[in-house]
């Protein structure tokens, strides 16, 4: 599965924090990481999804200029969808 975003302000010097706390935000979520690719702001993650009775679904990443490591997940509610 592929989670798409935005991530801000990220230098040379913040990107491994940055990435950490992505991977940190995904697995309280239940997603795996599998691999990322960050082309300017633009972010694709593959995930493997790691809950069998998903009730909700991360739809999209970003996070804020002034705070890159700060991570926000956007959830979509599958069962209100229904």
């Amino acid at each position: 599965m592929i989670i798409n975003g935005y991530l801000f302000g990220i230098s040379h010097r913040n990107k491994h924090l940055v990435l950490l706390k992505l991977m940190d935000s995904l697995a309280e979520q239940s997603y795996a990481m599998k691999s990322f690719k960050l082309d300017g702001d633009y972010l694709a993650v593959e995930v493997i999804d790691l809950k069998n009775d998903r009730k909700e679904h991360v739809v999209e990443i970003i996070n804020q200029p002034q705070q890159p490591e700060e991570i926000m997940l956007f959830i979509h509610d599958v069962q209100q969808a229904a």
